[in-house]
């Protein structure tokens, strides 16, 4: 669908493997099909190489530009931090619960916007989109998002049964992502120990209102139960989801890794390419924070009353 420059090979592959051994080693890779010339490319064929290198390349185009710029900078941490501190007072307690998970998101989606979105610039001199194709690739990701639960994402993956309830990633995501849910459950319940209590904060009713302003995320109505699941979800996709989709410096350090583009019939890509690709992995090398530090400081609001400021450092303690 999205066309490239020339004389970039157009993306779009597909791996199909066979079943899971037995013995838990990886299964055999039976083909791939290009979408660029709508071809099946066996072993053998005298295009495999290349066609497993666009595999490759694929992948690495959906992973850094899908998953981790547009959907974990540019809607859920982005989308978070304006919605926080656009309805929610300084000292609420919901935007303090949420401070340190939007912690320089400003800046950083700032400097991509301008270094990393506009044509001609470096981003789209990375990879291979036309100046139109660039364009209608993020604006198909914007028209066709739509919130869903972690759990829900995850099962929308399609994989087979047996494989997605031992798949390790489904597992961990999980775990934390229930962590994540106990501790904003604990901590919101010092501050609205009901529905109504819940419904009544304006801010909290503007904030939730603030995601369907300029996009459309389709929410459920406002509840503990949702409010829950909804931070827990987007504190997993700024943590887990973040490092998951961005942490791939190995994938690019080998001339056989995850390339940003490449020339017709190549298994690896130019030098241009390559360096370019160690270029964007190093522009995201800044350490965030620590998930488990002591964030104390955050909720040391003399705004609360004692008994409530106590409670809330008793949870973020742990």
């Amino acid at each position: 669908k999205y066309a490239t420059r020339a004389p970039w090979v157009g993306y779009g592959h597909t791996a199909y493997l066979g079943p899971a051994p037995a013995d838990g080693g990886n299964p055999e890779l039976l083909g791939v099909w290009t979408c660029d010339g709508g071809r099946l490319n066996r072993s053998g064929d005298s295009n495999w190489e290349a066609a497993k290198a666009g595999f490759r390349c694929s992948l690495g185009v959906s992973v850094t530009l899908k998953e981790h710029l547009a959907v974990a900078h540019w809607i859920y941490a982005n989308y978070l931090q304006n919605s926080a501190r656009e309805t929610l007072g300084a000292d609420h307690p919901l935007r303090r619960l949420l401070r340190q998970f939007y912690f320089n998101t400003a800046a950083i989606n700032y400097s991509a916007k301008e270094i990393l979105f506009p044509v001609n610039h470096f981003g789209w001199r990375t990879f291979g989109f036309t100046e139109t194709s660039w364009g209608e690739y993020f604006s198909d990701l914007w028209t066709s998002f739509s919130w869903k639960p972690l759990a829900e994402t995850l099962h929308n993956r399609n994989l087979p049964d047996g494989f997605s309830e031992s798949w390790a990633l489904k597992q961990d995501s999980l775990a934390l992502y229930d962590q994540f849910a106990a501790y904003v459950r604990r901590y919101l319940l010092i501050f609205y120990p009901d529905d109504v209590s819940l419904i009544k904060d304006g801010e909290v009713v503007e904030f939730w209102a603030h995601f369907d302003k300029h996009m459309k995320w389709n929410l459920p109505d406002l509840s503990m139960d949702n409010l829950v699941a909804f931070i827990a979800d987007i504190m997993w996709w700024v943590t887990a989801g973040h490092e998951l989709h961005g942490a791939i410096v190995e994938y690019l350090t080998l001339i056989t890794g995850l390339s940003p583009k490449l020339a017709p019939g190549s298994a690896v890509a130019d030098a241009q390419s390559f360096a370019q690709a160690l270029c964007l992995i190093a522009l995201t090398g800044l350490r965030m924070p620590k998930l488990m530090d002591d964030w104390t400081h955050i909720f040391k609001v003399d705004a609360w009353d004692a008994r409530k400021q106590q409670s809330a450092l008793d949870v973020v303690r742990g």
